[in-house]
């Protein structure tokens, strides 16, 4: 569903799937997603719990991307997580650092293009545990 500017349509669509439960790839990449759609993501990511690879980047999150983060903590199965190029800023630096911990699984995460600034050592603790 990447790059599809999905705008009000993304709710129908999501909304269809939080009835799926077995859910492994969602890229939702260039979608530029409103905190409406934010919401209804992360009611999809909470009921699939065997999430592997989330793909966001591109979609302007900033501190939304919290909403996000804490659904992701969650489930503890995902391997590849890109959230490049969200303008996020050190105040989901918390959350991020809660989702790696709770995924031992994660293999790639993205993270170019974001204001993270000085709040990066936060995440290279949860890395390193």
């Amino acid at each position: 569903l990447s790059s599809n500017n999905l705008k009000s349509s993304a709710s129908v669509i999501l909304q269809a799937l939080q009835s799926i439960s077995s859910l492994k790839v969602l890229y939702l990449n260039n979608n530029m997603m409103s905190a409406s759609i934010v919401e209804d993501l992360a009611g999809v990511i909470k009921r699939n719990s065997a999430l592997e690879e989330l793909g966001l980047s591109n979609n302007n999150l900033k501190s939304y991307a919290s909403v996000i983060l804490q659904a992701l903590q969650s489930i503890s199965s995902l391997k590849v997580l890109n959230l490049n190029n969200n303008m996020m800023s050190a105040s989901i630096v918390e959350d991020l650092a809660g989702v790696i911990k709770s995924n031992s699984t994660l293999e790639r995460l993205g993270l170019w293009n974001n204001n993270l600034k000085s709040s990066t050592s936060v995440i290279l603790q949860a890395l390193q545990s």
